[in-house]
């Protein structure tokens, strides 16, 4: 029998909130007045420049697939309009009146952004704005998490960061930067690797090479020492501690040999420090913008490869400095089959609304019609499945791979992905009638729940009218991961 050193209570505890929202709502999740909910897609903090005189929005996160994505929003722009008002001079309410309006669904919001690259481009946002007691799939897939948490996670990474921003640089005027003399006195293959990893960095914001008419000047240093508190005897036997890191090459949360903070750094035998300065070209003494980052080494580790992972990270945060130290990314991975619909909360069983042109609208599925069963599986009440849900948490949690262990952004812990060997008897459970896995489909694509069969159909038992009818919808897969200052 297995056995675990947790409490399958505490797993679930807070977690099977069925129809909890974890979808941005306007700009930041603050809620409209109105019977409409409005998503945009973005979020965003006020930036101020006390040399312009201004505090306008700077935009944190762009969601894939979102209303603000399809406009062509960037994080890292200005807004500098929104419907040809400045926004230095509206209030939060004002903004989110605009950007929760229904009537912004078909007219569109135009807001102009500045960034590295362009200045007052012009972007217009269609949100996508429906009755609040409408469930979109999006929605769906943090309510039903636990199907596949390889595809539907959101954690927090805390980085030992430093940073620190002038609020006298108009940072949107900025286009060109070179390396200082320092910097670009390679003397080792590290020193041009570096140079390249924060070339390319800089690059990806928008920012263009060139030596001859330079705003920014980069330098950057770095050393790794013996760590004077580290204390062998602590050590012997144990296996080096390492700690997830984001690699934004391979799309993914990688180990590293780091300490993680908190962790006693008597167990770490080195010390690395590497930071990051950005100087005014002009002035060539002043700092506009800097980020250090000293880490506890637990084994071997080159330069080159610390700042691969760590430069990219440490930038997200140029030009707006979010924290100052113990800087938090989130890091979201989602992906689901989407196929348009709108349930009501009310009464899962009926299709509230079809999302023009998406691929149920496409199939034929009208507003208005009745589901059945989804794959043959039956529609239940909210109350069902939600009861039905906690079941399968609680009574799956043994095919759970324990080493994958972690506690999601929200602070849920105990969350752990599929074990890869128990398969077949996970895709037995979602098979089993009391668990009522009909939004199972969300995640059709992975094996654990469709096993070879992934023909990419669902099939929809619907009654219209009186009459029943099986529809074939052909879903897009959706990926909706992204990674963002938290």
């Amino acid at each position: 029998m297995k056995t675990f050193s947790f409490r399958r209570d505490s797993l679930v505890y807070s977690l099977i909130l069925l129809f909890s929202s974890a979808f941005f709502l306007g700009a930041q999740n603050n809620p409209s007045p109105s019977s409409m909910q409005c998503k945009v897609g973005m979020e965003y903090q006020r930036f101020i420049c006390s040399s312009k005189g201004t505090n306008r929005p700077i935009v944190l996160t762009v969601e894939p697939n979102s209303p603000a994505a399809i406009a062509g929003i960037k994080v890292g722009d200005f807004i500098e309009t929104i419907n040809g008002k400045k926004t230095s001079s509206l209030s939060e309410n004002e903004i989110q009146t605009i950007f929760s309006s229904a009537t912004a669904s078909s007219e569109g919001i135009l807001l102009e952004v500045s960034n590295f690259g362009y200045k007052r481009a012009r972007r217009t946002i269609y949100p996508l704005c429906y009755s609040r007691s409408y469930m979109d799939e999006s929605t769906l897939v943090d309510a039903f998490a636990f199907y596949s948490l390889e595809d539907a996670s959101s954690r927090k990474i805390v980085y030992p960061f430093t940073s620190a921003g002038d609020s006298e640089t108009a940072y949107e005027d900025l286009l060109y930067f070179t390396f200082s003399p320092s910097a670009t006195d390679v003397n080792g293959s590290d020193n041009g690797a570096i140079v390249k990893i924060l070339s390319k960095a800089l690059q990806q914001k928008g920012l263009v090479y060139d030596d001859t008419k330079s705003q920014i000047v980069v330098d950057y240093y770095y050393s790794i020492a013996h760590n004077p508190y580290y204390k062998e005897d602590q050590v012997k036997s144990k296996t080096p501690s390492t700690t997830l890191r984001y690699d934004f090459d391979k799309k993914a949360l990688v180990p590293y040999p780091l300490l993680s903070i908190g962790e006693e750094r008597q167990t770490a035998p080195f010390i690395l420090t590497f930071g990051i300065t950005l100087f005014d070209g002009k002035q060539a003494n002043q700092v506009i913008w800097n980020s250090e980052a000293v880490e506890f080494l637990t084994d071997e580790l080159s330069i080159a490869d610390y700042v691969a992972m760590a430069a990219p990270v440490m930038l997200m945060q140029f030009p707006l400095v979010r924290y100052n130290s113990n800087m938090q990314l989130r890091v979201v991975d989602k992906n689901y089959y989407y196929t348009g619909i709108l349930y009501d909360s009310n009464d899962m069983s009926r299709v509230a609304q079809v999302i023009k042109n998406s691929p149920a609208d496409q199939a034929g599925i009208q507003a208005g019609d009745y589901i059945i069963a989804i794959n043959a599986k039956p529609m239940a009440s909210p109350n069902e499945l939600t009861r039905a849900y906690r079941s399968f948490v609680k009574e799956s949690i043994f095919y759970r791979d324990e080493s994958t262990i972690y506690t999601d952004s929200k602070g849920v812990k105990g969350c752990r992905y599929w074990n890869l060997k128990d398969y077949k008897k996970i895709r037995q459970l979602f098979e089993k009638k009391k668990y009522k896995t009909i939004f199972a489909y969300l995640f059709g694509f992975s094996p654990y729940i469709s096993g070879e069969d992934l023909s990419g159909q669902i099939f929809f038992d619907i009654n219209r009218g009186g009459m029943p009818h099986t529809i074939a919808v052909s879903p897009q897969l959706r990926h909706c991961s992204f990674v963002s200052l938290d």
